[in-house]
């Protein structure tokens, strides 16, 4: 087996588990916000629709504005009152933040839900440049960019002895 087919297959299945990981955070948060009359936020919505996705929520605001979206910040949204939104979603944005457990409970305090996603399960956490963190759980972790490659190198020193036996 040569590496390609694997690396292929790699991405394949982690475009698949984006797709539906992405699909379940927007019916969770639909739901939700069903019977409430509030406003929903998608806080770091990335503005417009991204690949297969619409932007979701009734607002949207992401620290680099554009279109429909407004300018935010997770880490201070002290302007924002309590408990104003129904649902809030912060659909890839905690890995990105200096101090993910600060801007949660900075969303969690406008919000009277909050659906944080993805669920990070997927070894593509640790290879972005411009992910701080990587969730594991409740637990973040520090991303470090040496990190990433000591994993490409695991993966690599498995596959080669997978090889040789």
């Amino acid at each position: 087996m040569t590496l390609i087919p694997l690396l292929l297959g790699w991405g394949i299945a982690t475009g698949l588990r984006y797709f539906a990981d992405k699909t379940q955070a927007h019916w969770v948060a639909n739901t939700l916000s069903r019977g409430s009359d509030k406003p929903t936020i998608s806080v770091g919505a990335g503005c417009g629709q991204r690949g297969a996705f619409p932007s979701w929520g009734d607002l949207k605001c992401d620290i680099e504005p554009s279109g429909d979206c407004f300018y935010c910040d997770v880490m201070d949204l002290s302007e924002v009152p309590d408990k104003i939104y129904s649902v809030a979603l912060a659909s890839h944005v905690l890995e990105h933040v200096e101090n993910p457990e600060y801007a949660l409970k900075e969303i969690q305090r406008i919000a009277d839900n909050v659906v944080v996603l993805p669920s990070w399960s997927s070894p593509t956490a640790y290879l972005a440049r411009s992910h701080r963190h990587v969730i594991l759980g409740t637990q973040s972790v520090v991303n470090h960019p040496y990190v990433a490659w000591a994993l490409v190198g695991i993966v690599g020193l498995c596959i080669v002895g997978a090889r040789q036996k």
